[in-house]
């Protein structure tokens, strides 16, 4: 009786040893977050806000940065890391940012000169050196980025655009101060951070997107995401940042490879929307219709009908519906000179993603 009795506990023990080797429930986060403020440099003066995770031999984070030129960016960066206390990372970067651009439109006898931030996808690589001490840390880096642009046409043939300059290249430098969290916390493999990549067609035309997500398992079959994106529309340049929900179901728990979900987001950006100006007096002087952009935002339901877990992978289809609108717009000029822009619309949108879970 009590060699079967231990021949039980063995199998049982061989079993929850096997299991719990396999239970990516049970980990230590053993890197830094670190959320850091730097002054930068980027053809002007700017701050930025960033969080960067230092694992054993890998950093990735993301950043967003104000310049006094009125551009403004949203970066995220993947690479190596080497070193401990003192490190240094090269990394990829890839993200969405504002440039000053200049167009030049002509009737012939009268000209038109206007300079704004306009929106651009960038890809580029940083390199960044580090040094921690406890809870505090400094860094320095530099990045390049290559800027590119879209087609723009020009709307009526009164007025054209003569030129069009803006920068392709970005060079910047910072320096800033850190402080380092979660060292050393327990962690649960069903509750991470997932980074995403993905692209579809919307209303606003085709599109680009990365997102940063928090998963949670909170039942056997359910659980749910939310974190921050950035989406860029390659025909219209429109750009923008947001948060989103979702409520995810995993019909045979944790071993479910289809999973589905519905949820929310909300976002901010610059959009672009017809501009329709003429003038009242000498109507023939001044006739124009061109787009520009405006300060905007939107908000949407989603819904992911297919999904597959593929161990760290995920890919999944997914498609939104709601309404986007912009700041109302108006323009006086001489000559009885008025213009106007449009307002809400309705916003739909479908793609698909693939992510890793980090």
């Amino acid at each position: 009786m009590k060699t079967k009795i231990f021949l039980v506990l063995l199998i049982l023990a061989l079993g929850a040893g096997e299991g719990q080797a396999q239970n990516r429930n049970l980990r230590y986060n053993k890197g830094e977050t670190l959320i850091g403020i730097s002054g930068r440099y980027e053809k002007s003066f700017g701050a930025a806000l960033s969080v960067t995770q230092l694992e054993s031999w890998l950093a990735y984070g993301a950043e967003v940065y104000f310049q006094s030129n009125g551009c403004a960016g949203l970066k995220a960066s993947f690479g190596p890391k080497f070193g401990d206390n003192f490190y240094i990372s090269p990394a990829l970067e890839v993200g969405l940012v504002t440039v000053r651009e200049e167009s030049l439109f002509s009737n012939g006898s009268d000209s038109l000169l206007y300079r704004r931030p306009a929106p651009r996808f960038a890809v580029g690589g940083q390199l960044r050196l580090g040094y921690n001490f406890g809870a505090i840390g400094i860094f320095a880096a530099g990045s390049y980025n290559r800027v590119f642009g879209y087609k723009q046409t020009n709307l009526s043939e009164e007025w054209v655009c003569t030129r069009r300059t803006a920068p392709k290249d970005l060079w910047a430098i910072q320096l800033g101060l850190a402080v380092s969290l979660d060292s050393d916390r327990l962690l649960s493999g069903d509750n991470c951070p997932e980074l995403k990549i993905g692209g579809g067609y919307s209303s606003m035309g085709a599109f680009a997107t990365v997102e940063v997500m928090s998963f949670d398992r909170f039942a056997f079959a359910v659980g749910h995401t939310y974190g921050g994106f950035a989406n860029f529309y390659m025909e219209t340049g429109n750009a923008e940042v947001g948060g989103k929900y979702n409520l995810e179901v995993y019909p045979a728990g944790s071993s479910s490879v289809y999973h589905f979900s519905v949820g929310a987001e909300a976002a901010i950006g610059q959009y672009m929307r017809p501009w329709v100006g003429v003038t009242t007096e000498e109507i023939q002087r001044f006739f124009t219709k061109w787009g520009v952009y405006s300060f905007g935002g939107r908000i949407a339901g989603i819904i992911t009908p297919v999904a597959l877990q593929l161990g760290v992978l995920n890919l999944s289809a997914y498609g939104s519906i709601g309404v986007a609108g912009q700041t109302h717009v108006t323009g006086t000029g001489d000559l009885g000179y008025q213009a106007q822009g449009s307002g809400a619309q309705l916003y739909w949108a479908c793609g698909a993603k693939i992510g890793i879970a980090l």
